[in-house]
Parts: structure tokens; C-alpha cells; sequence
């Protein structure tokens, strides 16, 4: 028992006056080799002029996740209906049925979501082929202009915009409004 203390004693010494090294990380040996400098390119923005593109990206993945939950249901729902429709018939035509069935609306449904992103894509294409051409066709000063005798003169080449105190005039914009 003496022994056994003295020895311990020996190593909590030896603990006290020597400690061991501090535990080091495999990033913090090697920090060439750390996996977080991997992907900091894909934090970086998108476009330069678009550093805030979450909003977008969040609401396209919205999109496809609620595109691909649909496609599942359609499916599961499809070969539940003929499952239940077919049960006065042996299991393995059920299971063939059902199968083929769901099949058959998983086939349907991705030719039908093709179709939807071609003709997208044949639309975008017409959109940026077309030039838009921007020209101004009127301006307005709003005031009158004065000159040294303090006297307002309108000029010929503006055009005023005057006060509104017509509303037979503001009731028929809002009729052609509702009408539209």
C-alpha cells in the first residue's frame, strides 16, 4: 500500500512539473488541410451585383421541393386508387396494376414538367430578343417660371400641370379602372 502511494505521488509530481502538451486539433496541426476553407467559395455571392441572392435561391428550392412532393403524392395516390379499385382481383394483378399505373402517371408527370420547362425557356429566349427601345415622349415642370418683375409667365415648350379640381373627371378614371 506504501508503495502504491508513493508511486502515485511520484506521477502527480511529475504531472505538476511536466504537463502534457495541449490537445491539438487535426485543423489546427494541418490548417492547409481543414475542409472549411473548401467550401468559403460557395458562401461567396452569386453575382456582384446581387450579393443577396438568398431570397431567390430560397424560394426556387421552395419550389422544386414542393414540385418533387407532388410528384410523389400523385404517384402514391394514384397506385393506392387502382390498389383499392382492383381488390376483388389476385395480389400479384393487383401489384402489377398498381404498379404500372404509377408508373405510367410518374412518366406523365415528368413529360409534362418538361414540356412546362421548354416552353419557359423558348419564353425567355423571346424575351431577350426582343430590344427594348426607351424614348421620352413628354416631360412636365411642375410651377410656373418668374421672371424680374415677379410676374409668372408660362413658356411655350413646357407643359403645366394644373390642380385637379374636376371629380366628374376622377370618377370616371375610377369607372375605366373597374371597368377593366
Amino acid at each position: 500500500m506504501a508503495r502504491l502511494g508513493r508511486e502515485e505521488e511520484e506521477r502527480s509530481y511529475n504531472r505538476m512539473t511536466n504537463p502534457p502538451p495541449a490537445m491539438e486539433t487535426f485543423a489546427q496541426r494541418f490548417p492547409a488541410s481543414s475542409a472549411a476553407h473548401a467550401f468559403a467559395s460557395s458562401r461567396q455571392p452569386i453575382g456582384a451585383s446581387d450579393p443577396d441572392d438568398d431570397g431567390l435561391t430560397f424560394a426556387d428550392v421552395d419550389r422544386q421541393m414542393a414540385l418533387i412532393l407532388n410528384v410523389l403524392l400523385s404517384i402514391v395516390a394514384c397506385a393506392a386508387a387502382i390498389w383499392i379499385a382492383a381488390r376483388w382481383w389476385s395480389t400479384p394483378a393487383r401489384l402489377a396494376l398498381s404498379m404500372s399505373g404509377s408508373i405510367l402517371v410518374g412518366i406523365a408527370e415528368v413529360v409534362v414538367y418538361s414540356g412546362y420547362i421548354r416552353r419557359v425557356g423558348e419564353a425567355k429566349g423571346k424575351e431577350k430578343s426582343v430590344k427594348e427601345v426607351k424614348e421620352i415622349m413628354n416631360t412636365w415642370i411642375v410651377g410656373a417660371v418668374q421672371n424680374e418683375d415677379n410676374a409668372t409667365e408660362t413658356r411655350d415648350d413646357f407643359i403645366m400641370i394644373e390642380s385637379k379640381e374636376d371629380d366628374m373627371e376622377m370618377k370616371a378614371r375610377k369607372r375605366r379602372k373597374e371597368q377593366l
